[in-house]
């Protein structure tokens, strides 16, 4: 679902992929379990799209109230001798006007930040980044010290894995840090983390691809020991950072569906859900929504308590 948060509109935009599979017409209980999976992200987004719209709205209104005071300030600094009194009185009300849109304007964005996540449940989320983030450059430090003490024909031979492998550990620490000020999210003046991302995953695959290049050329190769470590950390920087860049815009609904899929180890069903696990549970929950309406067997028992007492509304 997409739409636009200072307007009225919401749409379900369902792809022709739903309804065919390399051109031959799919199943038709999994065509219409698709289209609910997407109204699953619609009832669980409701409220927080609902508050979205009334502060963009909010916005607007306080907007247009400042650039009606502002109107009034200009005539009154214009009036000659004698012709104040009008303006005054009206600069006046519009400064009431203001104060009243102000302290609107203050209430949806406070109504808003409770369709997110708490505010210890994202910072525990940063201080879980930043454990991992700080586990990955001290391992990819370590590497390139230990790197150095390697014969010559070990250093060029592996050069291109540990160039592959410093270029990953530059972008989580860039990226790492944009999550940590915020510069990453949904809202004004920040970066999609989609955008990214992409960069990221191209400097992972690269890695990827050096290291088994190095395998193929010589398994034995002191690099692949000395840096797997370094993959390993990586990789669960990569997984921490990515879901905190999204964390903080989490609505509570979703969250309390982490923890309950945490808290009984289930595991996401294989497939959608569980490639954007855990960085976007949101797909998790749309999945097993979907699941819930129309294949009730294919739900584990917990989730489908949470379901069936509805507290997923």
């Amino acid at each position: 679902p997409r739409s636009d948060p200072a307007t009225q509109t919401r749409k379900i935009l369902v792809g022709d992929g739903t309804y065919t599979e390399a051109g031959t017409p799919a199943d038709p209980a999994e065509a219409k379990r698709k289209i609910v999976h997407e109204v699953g992200h619609v009832v669980v987004k409701k409220a927080q799209n609902d508050a979205d719209l009334a502060a963009a709205k909010a916005v607007v209104a306080f907007n247009k109230a400042i650039a009606a005071r502002d109107v009034v300030k200009d005539q009154l600094a214009k009036a000659g001798p004698g012709q104040t009194a009008k303006p005054e009185k009206e600069l006046a009300d519009r400064r009431k006007d203001v104060a009243a849109a102000q302290a609107v304007l203050d209430a949806t964005k406070a109504a808003a930040a409770t369709t997110r996540v708490p505010k210890a449940t994202a910072d525990a989320g940063q201080a879980r980044l930043d454990a991992s983030a700080s586990a990955a450059d001290a391992a990819s430090s370590g590497a390139t010290a230990a790197a150095t003490a390697m014969a010559a024909p070990d250093q060029k031979s592996s050069e291109e894995y540990r160039k592959a492998s410093d270029a990953v550990a530059a972008q989580l620490k860039a990226y790492a840090a944009a999550v940590k000020e915020r510069k990453v999210g949904r809202g004004d003046g920040q970066q999609p983390p989609d955008s990214l991302e992409s960069a990221l995953d191209a400097a992972i695959e690269a890695r990827d691809a050096a290291r088994k290049k190095l395998q193929a050329k010589s398994a034995r190769d002191k690099a692949l020991a000395v840096y797997e470590a370094v993959d390993r950390a990586q990789q669960a920087a990569y997984q921490q950072v990515r879901t905190q860049a999204r964390l903080p815009d989490r609505p509570p609904k979703v969250q309390e569906f982490v923890d309950l899929v945490e808290a009984n180890h289930i595991a996401p069903f294989p497939g959608y859900a569980a490639q954007n696990w855990p960085f976007r549970p949101e797909e998790f929950f749309a999945e097993a929504y979907s699941y819930w309406r129309t294949n009730r067997g294919k739900v584990p028992a917990a989730l489908l308590v949470w379901f069936d007492k509805g507290q997923y509304r």
